[in-house]
């Protein structure tokens, strides 16, 4: 019987003399009963551990003597008798010559194939061997190691492939094994979902196309969660690009922006409405202190969906140039931030137990595909989503439309959650494409089909009229009927997204709420934007085609820190999300024409003449109209423009064409 496992070794119902004679055996039998290794035994018998080292005749028989003397101690043989038969033994051995130097003898002395079976005390280099001896205990066996030549490099070297599937519980390792499979070695479109709860310190991981899309394996620690090449490769992106004393900012400001809802306030829209006969709420107010704590203390239940698609590798390395994150690390940053939020809205620690589910949806394809797998996915957590009191849903760059349609086919499909609080937080969002000059830079023959596709599904935003175009206004149009509201995010100074595309500025309703995330940016530049976000939340229709003109003259700033790892980002969409008002009366909403927003490719001179001359009656007209607005202390912002344009020293030839333009200002 081959003597591989341990445990098998010691219950061989063949080891215990006792037991087999029945009682007693006396010293003749005993000897009789002892077994004749023969020549062939001999050679494949494995109780020299290194046969290589010195003479592995004498060291076969050493241990043999060894085995058998300490049978006859445990047994009270007679000595005599016994030496006798270990003399017979070796001059059976010595009168072989066995050549053990090869490599093939080399591994068969690593296991035990001898006929016999022996108990643990005839073979003293297993004795207290921690691999093969586990006391009080029964593992399964394992296909593919009984009968294997390397089960004892396992035992040195250490077996990673056990601990990784010891790790999982609830399904069998061979779940866990395929779906890590299909994440890591994809080349062509993979989708996963990882959920999560309150600290993630575990997961449950299901796969489209593997047994775990209907039946998701329970995984027990965050380091064996499974990586795509797609996710190594943006890992390597981490770096910091700008110095680390740089101050990052979010305005404006959601309490500043809005004031307080009072009865008042009510008692005037409502008069409006009947006395001018149509809809005059142009915007959202800030709840009271005690409508906050009463909405904090009623979530108990809240979802965090995080979603992120990796795009092409080519593509971020020579336009993006930056790390886009990952689903997972969306979901930890904002359910970090409603913990935070919650803490802070109600001191007396009532949702300190709240249950807090996260859902980190990533993958890699087409959007349509993407959308239809996640929502597959994403069944198998219903009754979570359904029951939950509060939705937070993020994306991040072209992640963020994706994620706007599957909440839309979601919420089509659940009709509970069209009663539930739900946000939408976008960060850099691909509403209106990346710059257009993008598209002339990217070498489409250098892309798989799929990677030319995902690339191409980009820039289809520019167009209205497109299938992906249409099916995000008839998302946005769905989900704000049912009262979601949205936070557009905008990086000033990204290399991919415009600010014009990320700030969503085709559509227009109270519902939407847009600040921005800025590094080293000039002061004159950063106010003015500011401004212009203010009077957007506020209701304004219009920015006179400032953000359009100026959006690809912002100098392009490497941020060290990137706006999906800035905390007061999350902060502020919970705060637009929870601490406001709804509408009195839901209305539509508008979207604009894409082409009054998309620049062009061209860059003639007669472009640069005509926003030359537009632009300082365009930011007069704005300016106007900004002062309007009383309760955000517009006079003071206004004379804080002036003086920040005038102490400003351009540092490169479009600021000080920009400068140039407006010279009027030094005369205020």
């Amino acid at each position: 019987m081959p003597l591989e496992d341990g445990t098998a070794h010691i219950n061989s119902p063949e080891v215990d003399i006792d037991t087999q004679t029945g009682g007693e055996t006396n010293k003749s039998e005993f000897i009789e009963e002892l077994p004749t290794i023969s020549n062939d035994q001999a050679r494949t018998s494995g109780y020299s551990i290194f046969p290589w080292y010195g003479n592995s005749n004498n060291n076969t028989a050493a241990v043999t003597t060894s085995a058998i003397t300490t049978t006859n101690l445990k047994k009270k043989s007679s000595a005599s008798k016994v030496d006798e038969q270990q003399s017979q033994i070796n001059n059976n051995f010595e009168s072989q010559t066995v050549q053990t130097t090869s490599w093939f003898t080399f591994y068969r002395s690593l296991t035990f194939t001898s006929s016999e079976s022996y108990t643990i005390e005839h073979i003293p280099l297993l004795q207290n061997s921690p691999p093969l001896l586990k006391e009080n205990s029964q593992e399964e066996e394992r296909p593919g190691n009984s009968n294997s030549y390397f089960g004892w490099f396992n035992w040195i070297l250490g077996n990673t492939q056990d601990t990784q599937e010891g790790d999982v519980s609830d399904q069998s390792s061979e779940a866990y094994t395929s779906a890590k499979a299909a994440i890591e070695t994809a080349k062509d479109e993979f989708h996963y979902v990882l959920k999560g709860s309150n600290d993630f310190d575990s997961y449950e991981l299901s796969v489209t196309g593997t047994s775990t899309e209907e039946s998701p394996v329970h995984i027990q620690s965050r380091k064996y969660k499974p990586r795509s090449i797609n996710e190594v490769f943006e890992n390597g992106l981490k770096k910091i690009l700008s110095p680390e004393d740089v101050i990052y900012s979010v305005s404006p400001n959601f309490e500043s922006n809005f004031r307080e809802i009072t009865a008042k306030t009510k008692l005037r829209i409502l008069s409006n409405d009947l006395i001018c006969g149509y809809k005059t709420e142009s915007h959202l107010y800030r709840k009271t202190q005690r409508q906050i704590l009463n909405r904090t203390r009623k979530l108990r239940k809240l979802v965090v969906i995080g979603v992120h698609n990796f795009l092409p590798t080519k593509m971020v390395r020579a336009l993006i140039g930056g790390y886009t994150g990952t689903a997972n690390e969306f979901v930890t940053m904002a359910t970090n931030a409603v913990k935070s939020w919650l803490k802070s809205n109600d001191p007396s620690d009532e949702n300190s137990e709240a249950d807090i589910q996260g859902i980190a949806i990533e993958g890699f394809g087409k959007i349509n595909e993407t959308v239809e797998s996640s929502i597959k996915l994403l069944n198998n957590y219903k009754d979570q989503i359904n029951n939950c009191d509060f939705l937070f849903v993020v994306g991040h760059l072209t992640s963020s439309t994706t994620a706007i349609n599957i909440l839309a086919k979601l919420l089509h499909s659940n009709h509970h959650l069209r009663y539930k609080k739900i946000t939408v937080l976008s960060m850099s969002g691909n509403f209106l494409g990346p710059f257009p000059s993008h598209s002339l830079k990217v070498v489409y023959r250098a892309y798989t089909q799929l990677e030319n596709e995902i690339v191409k599904e980009m820039f289809e935003y520019e167009r209205k009229d497109t299938p992906l175009s249409i099916q995000l206004n008839e998302s946005m149009k769905f989900l704000i009927s049912h009262d979601v509201k949205f936070v557009f995010t905008s990086s000033v100074g990204n290399p991919f997204i415009p600010l014009y595309s990320s700030m969503g500025l085709q559509y227009d309703h109270p519902n939407i709420y847009r600040n921005l995330y800025e590094g080293e940016t000039i002061p004159f530049i950063s106010k003015l934007l500011q401004i212009i976000c203010e009077m957007k939340n506020l209701g304004q229709s219009t920015d006179y085609n400032i953000i359009k003109d100026i959006s690809d003259k912002i100098e392009i700033t490497k941020l060290g820190k990137q706006i999906f790892q800035n905390d007061q980002i999350y902060q502020e969409a919970l705060n637009f999300g929870l601490a406001s008002t709804n509408l009195t009366h839901q209305s539509k909403l508008k979207i604009k024409p894409t082409k009054k927003f998309v620049i062009t490719t061209s860059n003639t001179i007669n472009d640069q003449l005509l926003f030359q001359s537009n632009l300082p009656w365009n930011l007069r007209s704005l300016l106007q109209d900004f002062l309007s607005y009383k309760h955000i202390d517009s006079k003071k912002k206004f004379f804080d423009l002036v003086a920040d344009y005038k102490q400003w020293q351009p540092s490169n030839k479009v600021y000080s064409d920009i400068k140039y333009c407006l010279e009027a200002i030094n005369d205020l």
